[in-house]
């Protein structure tokens, strides 16, 4: 994939969760510091989300749209459309039955993360990016930012724009990679992402006014990854 190209599929992803941020903040979806669908609940639509922290144990029917400092499906969740997700860490247990979208610092993948279709694929605008070991990506995986881990299995093709890739498990397709100083190699020195975006941003948000300021935080920090982005 070329870089032009590259750049223009990132620059979606980052426009349309830009967008999105607007949506959420309008809509009538759940709000507050800690979000939680309940292990018993069934969401029959799709889901929005404007929270500090988004714990997902049920089951939405639908898409899965929002901002969250951290969005975790936890093992035995499910979400049966796509994933819209901005913000400091998404975290993928449970079961996911479209394409996964997000923006923001870190995306992690486990190996108890199941996928129903055989076509799914990650795109992230991201600092950070991991598949972890015995993970199961079955479609490709395009990422853009910083770095990117892939200990488990990608069923496709990777392309990749960055300063670090590291690939430890099994790449079915090709594998397409530009990093930010060819001088240093395919992959250059990794570093482990700890800050979550409610760490960056010092939020202990207790109303949804302080919530709110997640809007101006994320829009923020897009610039930053676009910047990065952008040098591809």
């Amino acid at each position: 994939m070329k870089a032009g190209r590259k750049r223009k599929i990132a620059l979606l992803v980052l426009l349309v969760l830009l967008s999105l941020a607007g949506q959420v903040e309008a809509s009538d979806g759940m709000r507050g510091d800690r979000c939680v669908v309940g292990q018993d609940e069934y969401i029959v639509e799709d889901f929005y989300f404007f929270c500090r922290l988004l714990d997902v144990y049920g089951t939405v029917d639908g898409d899965l749209i929002g901002l969250a400092a951290e969005v975790t499906l936890h093992r035995g969740s499910k979400v049966s459309g796509d994933l819209w997700v901005g913000g400091g860490r998404l975290l993928v247990e449970g079961t996911v039955g479209d394409d996964m979208h997000f923006a923001g610092l870190t995306v992690i993948v486990t190996d108890t993360a199941r996928f129903t279709d055989s076509r799914i694929d990650l795109v992230a605008a991201a600092l950070n990016v991991e598949l972890r070991a015995d993970a199961v990506l079955p479609g490709d995986l395009l990422v853009y930012g910083y770095q990117a881990r892939v200990a488990g299995t990608v069923g496709g093709d990777i392309d990749f724009g960055g300063e670090a890739l590291i690939i430890e498990g099994v790449i079915v397709g090709r594998v397409d990679a530009e990093v930010g100083d060819a001088r240093r190699g395919w992959w250059s020195e990794p570093f482990e992402v700890r800050t979550t975006l409610a760490g960056f941003a010092g939020i202990g948000c207790r109303t949804i006014a302080q919530v709110r300021s997640l809007y101006s935080i994320f829009a923020a920090m897009l610039k930053i990854i676009f910047e990065a982005v952008a040098r591809f």
